[in-house]
């Protein structure tokens, strides 16, 4: 007796194999039922699109996340910047207001340190010098011994003046900040205008007006514009996210 295949039953009774036996996605006779979508699973262009939309979302994501650290260190080294600048400027004015008088010492030859004496106390600065590694003093706070008479400064350390007090030496500065402008003027007349102005950041990243940077800078060329009155931070986020400027003018009435 000849053993018939599967096909040839399906051929003799249709009805009966296609309902009863035959399982949805079978391939029968060069005919295949329709599969739901949950046995049909993804394709691999689906796939494709899926991880391309899922990485652009992460690309996007990580974007925002790095700009928002630039702009969380750039905020800290401004508030910072700002801090220290007031800070000078309100010390000066309390003094201004108890002082009879202002005696600006000059330079000296050996360190480029300036000085501001007033009502017992010696203000020390050298302009355009990063404290930490240019700058012996950035703004330099001493008290003097006995409201003694303003002198020069010994050695550019206030631990060997022994006309200052040394345990009251107050720097204002910390390291990368500069001072670019330290000013009092008009204290003649009684009132007296006080400008300063500090900066934060390596040499690299200031440019100035006044002063631009030629074609190919070097490092001479960069501590030359960072020095300059008018020195700012460049403008992309990317470059001056630690770096910052801060300008105070005030004025204040003497008593005395």
């Amino acid at each position: 007796m000849r053993r018939t295949t599967y096909q040839q039953d399906l051929k003799k009774y249709p009805s009966r194999l296609e309902s009863s036996t035959v399982p949805d996605g079978l391939r029968i006779a060069g005919r295949s039922t329709s599969l739901t979508p949950a046995q049909r699973g993804f394709t691999i262009v689906e796939l494709l699109v899926a991880l391309t939309v899922f990485s652009l979302v992460l690309l996007l994501c990580l974007v925002a996340l790095i700009q928002i650290g630039r702009m969380f260190y750039k905020g800290i080294s401004l508030s910072r910047t700002q801090e220290v600048a007031r800070s000078i400027a309100t010390d000066i004015n309390n003094d201004l207001v108890l002082s009879k008088g202002i005696v600006e010492v000059g330079t000296d030859a050996g360190s480029n340190l300036s000085w501001y004496c007033i009502s017992g106390h010696r203000y020390t600065y050298e302009l355009g010098k990063k404290l930490g590694t240019d700058a012996a003093a950035g703004v330099r706070r001493d008290s003097l011994v006995n409201n003694s008479a303003c002198s020069p400064i010994v050695s550019g350390a206030a631990e060997l003046d022994t006309n200052v007090y040394s345990d009251q030496t107050k720097e204002y500065l910390s390291d990368g900040m500069r001072v670019n402008m330290f000013d009092i003027q008009n204290c003649a007349s009684g009132l007296c205008t006080v400008q300063v102005r500090v900066l934060f950041g390596e040499d690299d990243l200031f440019m100035s007006d006044t002063t631009p940077l030629p074609s190919n800078p070097t490092a001479t060329d960069y501590a030359l514009v960072s020095s300059q009155p008018d020195a700012r931070c460049t403008g992309t986020l990317s470059s001056s996210q630690f770096c910052a400027t801060a300008d105070v003018s005030t004025s204040v009435y003497k008593r005395f």
